[in-house]
This record gives C-alpha cells, sequence and structure tokens, in this order.
C-alpha cells in the first residue's frame, strides 16, 4: 500500500459533498477533493457562484454519475499544488453543483439526499433497494456552510441570533443525522454480505466532516450565535465519534482558526453602523454630531469595544494564512480513516491556544483573549 502522503484519496473515497464550496475554505476542500480524483458535489445558495469550479473540473455541469475527467492540469490545482509541493498526480475528480440553502432544513435535507441519489446513479453497489436512495452516495459529507452574526447581544433583536443557531447548527446537525443514518444502514448491509460470502470486499471508509472553529473554544467577541453555533458543532462531533467507534465510519471535528478568505463579508453587522446599535439599531444614517454629544460615557465605551473588536476580527481574518493550508491538513485526516478533532490556523492558534485552554486558568484565558481583540 503506498504511503500516506503519496497516496490518493480518490483510493478511499468516491464522492464527497461540500456545503458552501463557493468560496474559502469550501472552495478549497473541493479543489483539493476533485484534484486527488474524487467527484465532488458542492452546494450554495446560488449555482451561479459555483460557475468557476464547473469551468475547471466538469466543463458542463452534468447531472450525477459522471466518470472522472481528462488528466489535465488546472489552474486550481496549480494553485493547490504551488503552496506545498504538489498532490499525487493523477486524474482529477468532476464536479457538480447544487443549490441548497440550508434556512429551510426540511428542503435542505431533501435536496441533500436526492442529489447523493442521483450521485451513485441510483445503483449503489453496496446498497439495494429503499437504501440507495438516499445519502449513502457520499463517502465524504463537509459541513462547512455558514456565515456570522456580529453585534450587542442584549442590544439587538433576538431573532437575528435565533436564526444563525437553527440555520447553522440545528440544519447542519440533520444533514448529518441523514449522512450517518445512511451510512450505518448500508455497513450493516455490508457486514451481513461479507458473513455470507468469504470473496465480499472489505466496507469503505466514510467520513463526516463538521467545520467548527477555534471559537469553541475561544469565543469570538460580539458574535454570540457563531460561538455557541461552533460549540454546537463541536459537541455533535465529540457526540457522534462515541456512537461511530469500532466501524468504518470517521468524524472530524474541523476547528479552524483565522484565515485569509472573504468569510468577514459574509458577517451580518446589526445596524449599518455600529455607533448606532445601543440607540437605534436597524437605522441607517450615522449619528449626528448633536446625537453623538449626548450620548453617555459609558455608552461610548460599549461602542469603541464593538468598533475596536471589529476592526481587529476583520484584521485578524486577512493575516491568516491561505485557506489551501486549511485543505491540506484535511486531506491528511481523510488519509488516516479515523475520528479526530482537527485545530488548523496559524501556529498560535492551532498550537499554542489549545495548549494555554489546556493548561492556563480561565481567567489566564479570558485576559489573553481580551488582550488578542484588543477589547
Amino acid at each position: 500500500m503506498p504511503a500516506a502522503a503519496h497516496r490518493r484519496l480518490s483510493s478511499l473515497y468516491r464522492r464527497a459533498f461540500v456545503s458552501g464550496a463557493s468560496t474559502g475554505l469550501g472552495q478549497a476542500f473541493a479543489q483539493m477533493l476533485l484534484a486527488e480524483g474524487v467527484d465532488v458535489w458542492g452546494s450554495a445558495r446560488d449555482v451561479a457562484r459555483l460557475a468557476h469550479l464547473s469551468t475547471e473540473f466538469s466543463g458542463n455541469a452534468t447531472n450525477a454519475g459522471v466518470a472522472p475527467g481528462a488528466d489535465t492540469a488546472n489552474t486550481a490545482v496549480a494553485n493547490l499544488g504551488a503552496l506545498e509541493g504538489d498532490y499525487p498526480r493523477g486524474r482529477h475528480g468532476r464536479f457538480t453543483p447544487v443549490a441548497l440553502d440550508l434556512a429551510d432544513g426540511a428542503e435542505a435535507e431533501r435536496i441533500f439526499r436526492e442529489t447523493a441519489a442521483q450521485a451513485c446513479g441510483g445503483q449503489c453497489e453496496n446498497a439495494g433497494g429503499d437504501q440507495c436512495e438516499n445519502a449513502g452516495g457520499f463517502d465524504i459529507v463537509i459541513n462547512n456552510a455558514g456565515y456570522s452574526v456580529f453585534g450587542d447581544f442584549a442590544a439587538t433583536d433576538f431573532a437575528h441570533w435565533q436564526r444563525q443557531i437553527e440555520v447553522m447548527l440545528v440544519n447542519t446537525a440533520r444533514l448529518a443525522h441523514a449522512a450517518l443514518g445512511d451510512w450505518r444502514a448500508r455497513e450493516a448491509a455490508e457486514q451481513g454480505r461479507r458473513e455470507v460470502a468469504s470473496d465480499a470486499l472489505p466496507p469503505r471508509p466514510r467520513a463526516l466532516v463538521n467545520v467548527s472553529s477555534l471559537a469553541a473554544e475561544f469565543p469570538l467577541p460580539y458574535q454570540t450565535s457563531y460561538n455557541i453555533v461552533k460549540a454546537g458543532l463541536t459537541a455533535l462531533s465529540e457526540s457522534l465519534m462515541i456512537e461511530t467507534a469500532g466501524t468504518s465510519l470517521s468524524v472530524i471535528d474541523l476547528r479552524p482558526g483565522d484565515y485569509r478568505t472573504d468569510f468577514a463579508r459574509s458577517v451580518l453587522y446589526l445596524g449599518e453602523h455600529l455607533e448606532e446599535l445601543h440607540f437605534d439599531a436597524g437605522a441607517t444614517t450615522p449619528l449626528s454630531k448633536e446625537r453623538k454629544a449626548d450620548v453617555p460615557p459609558s455608552e461610548a465605551r460599549k461602542i469603541e469595544r464593538l468598533k475596536t473588536a471589529k476592526a481587529a476580527f476583520e484584521r485578524l481574518m486577512q493575516g491568516g494564512p491561505p485557506p489551501e493550508h486549511a485543505a491540506r491538513a484535511l486531506r491528511r485526516a481523510l488519509l488516516r480513516c479515523r475520528s479526530t478533532t482537527l485545530r488548523c490556523g496559524r501556529f498560535s492558534q492551532a498550537v499554542l491556544a489549545p495548549l494555554l485552554a489546556r493548561f492556563g486558568s480561565l481567567a489566564l484565558k479570558r485576559r489573553v483573549q481580551a488582550r488578542y481583540f484588543d477589547v
């Protein structure tokens, strides 16, 4: 068996689903898998934002069940390889765009299941009948889609925070539930065949990747619901690691730090002008000089903290490593075919911060965190 460093993921996994594949980490994950010969179904709310991946890896966006693409290098693969050596050479996978919006959990699950059934052409070799029409069509499912909400929790409409928790935690868990439930049914069917046929193939590994964040350990200032979501996804992954122990299914709790992506553009800043959050949340014009003069000192300090935290957040994002760095880390984890917690990002975040969380006091951790975000 080839060494892991030179082994292609397509020797283990055939098909993958990546939510939020149009940009940032999701795009990097999709490109990495495609470069490794894995066919990828990537989702976005607007499939037009996936056109670049369709062009790079498909030529034409087709229905599921397509064959691997041609033996050609492409810009996306070259960009990945240029950062830290090339991925193992070979045929790249095919990309299929999927329109999926997590805002409607039931509809998102329906689309996910239909896409998975199409991905295996309705003829999954390891499952038959009812089990073929389910999420068993994917060998890898990466729950990556998301956004953030920034603002003073108590001074803004709770509906914004509630919506993010429902979309990013509850509905993401819904997709994880669909994938794992069907995978376990397929694994049971495979086990039954092995018991009656000595020449039956061993089960294929399957991996669920929940993209959490280091915010699960170090909450981001003024992004309360994002922190809740990421802590919840980490707890979900940890729970599923216990439930899938001893099976061919692996669960990866991916906790990235700051990466140089467009994520800051997806942040919903509550109130167009942060100085208004404590007064007219939702107003669209800055405070007048007269109104600013009326701001109590205590409120002025709160406003300054909000603006400082926002600036620090955006600065840290742009100072992080490129998203391909996270894709390489995920590739190594997928090759190991076992459940794990994977922290990645700049050294101070991926290595030093977890050590502080583990061995430092909570008081020290909070002081360091406040200094880190200038609050």
